[in-house]
Order: structure tokens, then C-alpha cells, then sequence
């Protein structure tokens, strides 16, 4: 009986951009904290300033509340296999992953 080479992957590997260096885990920290804060602050200042309630300034928060939505898909499992050295993902976590950025693109597209 011969035995056939097969192989089973589980996960996907993943090709980091960043290397685990002081610097790029210091640029990456503060890329997050800059888009994060930055449009929470658009968000905040034109609820808070009724001279802001036009239609520009809403589009605009639309467009902040959006980004921040791709950043809350996509960070949070980055940022954990980046500082914790890990180097895949699961089918199920990148299927996961994946269909939540589209759905985020059809809404920013369509809305």
C-alpha cells in the first residue's frame, strides 16, 4: 500500500510588512492612535457644533465613521499576530476578516 503525499493546511500564513523592530512597532502604535483619534475628533466636533449640521459636514462624519469601522475590522487581529509574533490565521478568522471588509467597502460605496 503506497501512501500518498498529502498535505493539510489549516491556517494562512501571513507576509507581514513590518519587521519586529523598536521602530516599525513604534510607527505602526502611533499610525493607529493618529487615525483613531483623528476621526473620533471629526465625529465629535460635528456633533457638538450645531453650526456644522450641514450636509457637507454629515458626509463627512459618514466618511470618518467609516474608516473608523475598517480600521475596528482589520487592526485588532493584525495588531495581536504582530505582537505576539504569530504568523497565520485561521480559514475561518481570514474568511471572517475578509467578508467584513467587503462589507464595508459595498456600505461606503453605496451609502
Amino acid at each position: 500500500m503506497w501512501l500518498s503525499n498529502q498535505m493539510s493546511l489549516a491556517d494562512c500564513i501571513l507576509e507581514g510588512l513590518l519587521d519586529d523592530s523598536p521602530t516599525h512597532l513604534f510607527l505602526f502604535c502611533l499610525t493607529i492612535v493618529v487615525a483613531l483619534s483623528g476621526n473620533t475628533l471629526i465625529i465629535l466636533l460635528i456633533c457638538v457644533d450645531h453650526g456644522l449640521h450641514i450636509p457637507m459636514y454629515f458626509l463627512l462624519s459618514q466618511l470618518s465613521l467609516m474608516d473608523l469601522m475598517h480600521i475596528s475590522t482589520t487592526i485588532p487581529k493584525m495588531a495581536t499576530n504582530y505582537l505576539f509574533g504569530s504568523k497565520s490565521i485561521s480559514f475561518v478568522g481570514c474568511a471572517t476578516n475578509t467578508s467584513s471588509i467587503c462589507l464595508w467597502v459595498a456600505l461606503s460605496v453605496f451609502c
